[in-house]
């Protein structure tokens, strides 16, 4: 993506890649993601960019707006970042509070520390995480985010050719064209429990079994 003032030129996704879409467009004051900004009595329309920029549009009057935060051309190599287990503590699969806000754990001090240094050394850092699925989810990790003092971070879970790193703690990384791992796996494989019938299922198959052998009997 190139910007000169207040001229984004940038390439929408799902279209053809030939096409090159210009806005006119004016920053969002503040923190507020995209989604959440009005004009015009209603909701402003988003639309997606390579890269993962969002620019909102309102219908009526044209006004469009984009996010502040980490400005990057879309085809710049970057670097992702899980968020559970990684940046932040793990909470045991329990995504939300009982006020039914998003339940992200204490923030792992080295990974903050780390992506601070990367964005301070010109890198593009993502946050990849499932939760990306959910704008309520969205929403509460660019407020985490802000708490920790690390700046508005993409947040996805869309891979692509751009990504050079991956952090993650479930990974494991892989020889190219091998197949050989080049660390073990350091959680434990858990499947599902295998179906074990009941006392009850099992005289119901005893019985049907003896029922069908007579029935045999009877007919021979």
């Amino acid at each position: 993506m190139a910007e000169a003032g207040n001229i984004v030129t940038t390439r929408a996704t799902g279209v053809d890649p030939g096409m090159v879409f210009s806005f006119s467009c004016e920053p969002i004051e503040g923190n507020r993601a995209v989604e959440d900004e009005y004009c015009c009595g209603e909701k402003l329309q988003t639309v997606v960019l390579e890269g993962g920029r969002r620019i909102a549009k309102c219908r009526h009057c044209q006004r469009q707006v984009f996010e502040q935060g980490q400005i990057h051309d879309a085809r710049s190599p970057w670097i992702g970042v899980d968020l559970d287990g990684t940046l932040a503590t793990d909470t045991g699969r329990q995504l939300w509070n009982s006020d039914g806000r998003p339940k992200i754990g204490q923030p792992v001090i080295e990974m903050v520390a780390r992506i601070k240094g990367w964005v301070a050394d010109g890198c593009t850092v993502k946050v990849f995480t499932a939760r990306a699925s959910s704008p309520a989810q969205v929403a509460g990790i660019r407020a985490w985010l802000a708490g920790c003092g690390l700046p508005d971070l993409e947040i996805t879970n869309v891979k692509d050719l751009n990504m050079v790193e991956l952090w993650d703690d479930r990974c494991v990384q892989v020889a190219p064209n091998t197949g050989r791992p080049l660390n073990p796996p350091q959680r434990r494989r858990v499947q599902a429990p295998a179906f074990r019938s009941t006392g009850a299922s099992r005289r119901r198959g005893r019985s049907g079994l003896l029922f069908s052998l007579k029935q045999i009997f009877l007919t021979l």
